[in-house]
């Protein structure tokens, strides 16, 4: 029986140490990009490095391509664990050159190349200077906005305020409980 009290007890303290360790990594968890050391990745011909001014005065790395004359331009957000240059690559690839769109896209506050540290707050308002810059470098462009995974969520909150020609969602989750319960079964609500 006190083998039995003493297996549960030490069962209930390795629960608590893990909760623990997971409340207090939880923004680790949450922007694994933040904190991950980023090696150069080559930048496709005809894109450039910019810098995007958030409205509370952080500065983002961000990577620019115009669009051709009377086309649109896709802001791009990427996911948690990514960066800005595996989207340029996609979208300055074709379809997307070929019909002449533009690109946009920003590593948010806290990732390689910015200042600051991701908030959700901060991630929607890096979201909002991003669609700004781009509408200030190619008046009247339409814009599409492009979300991966945590960007998705970006991408939403951003047409909430700035409606755009379109939104592309890929890979989106329905919400943060469901998706760290994906991740760690255990975790209370």
């Amino acid at each position: 029986m006190r083998l039995l009290a003493g297996f549960a007890l030490t069962l209930l303290l390795l629960y608590g140490l893990s909760l623990a360790a997971l409340t207090l990594g939880q923004r680790r968890f949450l922007y694994p990009g933040a904190y991950r050391p980023s090696a150069p990745w080559p930048l496709p011909p005809g894109v450039g490095a910019i810098t995007v001014t958030t409205a509370d005065g952080e500065t983002l790395h961000a990577l620019w391509r115009p669009p051709l004359p009377g086309c649109g331009i896709v802001v791009s957000f990427h996911g948690n664990g990514s960066r800005p240059e595996p989207h340029a690559a996609r979208f300055s690839a074709d379809p997307w050159r070929a019909a002449g769109w533009g690109l946009l896209t920003a590593a948010y506050r806290g990732y390689p190349g910015s200042t600051g540290h991701p908030t959700e707050d901060g991630l929607i308002q890096d979201g909002l200077a991003a669609v700004a810059t781009a509408a200030a470098r190619a008046p009247g462009a339409p814009i599409l906005l492009h979300g991966h995974s945590l960007g998705a969520a970006v991408a939403v909150a951003v047409a909430e305020r700035m409606p755009p020609i379109g939104l592309y969602l890929e890979a989106p989750f329905d919400s943060m409980v469901h998706a760290v319960r994906l991740h760690v079964p255990l975790a209370p609500s």
